[in-house]
């Protein structure tokens, strides 16, 4: 079975995710149902960005990923995470947050999800709704060691470029 592994570093940045309805519809429902929405209301007012990247978050975290501990939607305890790390008035507020949810991410590296064309990449592959909904009833997801050979923090800093996009160079992502 074929393993795309990870490019060198010497190749292009991972891809910005694009906006998807779906991820949207799931934010919401996330938000409502884990009482988070007057956190997140507050974080998008500080920083309205924060709405585009948790859309991001929520299409490359979509609903079938879960904690691996306890069973909570590992979309879910990012935005907790990122909340509890950010609360109003922190300086560098919107770091923080950022920050804390991409730390509590690396758990999808846990995740050995393989398709017949290979095993999904969590830097270069499309986002999890995408790449899931393409590959639907040929996947074999299984709980493994941490995906291999990525340093967490190359991980972490990988899905920050995927959530935020390279506002140095791009300007404002979409």
């Amino acid at each position: 079975m074929p393993d795309s592994g990870l490019p060198s570093s010497n190749l292009t940045p991972p891809p910005l995710i694009p906006l998807i309805p779906g991820a949207k519809r799931l934010m919401q429902r996330v938000t409502y149902s884990c009482d988070l929405e007057r956190d997140l209301q507050d974080l998008i007012e500080h920083e309205p960005k924060i709405d585009r990247i948790n859309q991001r978050l929520a299409a490359y975290l979509p609903a079938v990923i879960t904690q691996t501990y306890s069973r909570e939607l590992l979309l879910a305890s990012c935005l907790k995470a990122g909340i509890d790390a950010a609360p109003s008035g922190t300086p560098d507020r919107t770091e923080r947050y950022l920050d804390a949810l991409t730390e509590a991410a690396v758990v999808v590296l846990r995740y050995n999800l393989v398709a017949p064309t290979g095993r999904w990449n969590p830097l270069y592959d499309p986002p999890l709704m995408v790449w899931m909904q393409k590959h639907k009833g040929s996947i074999n997801s299984s709980l493994d060691e941490p995906w291999p050979p990525i340093a967490l923090n190359d991980f972490k800093r990988g899905l920050l470029q995927r959530l935020v996009g390279d506002t140095v160079s791009t300007g404002d992502p979409s």
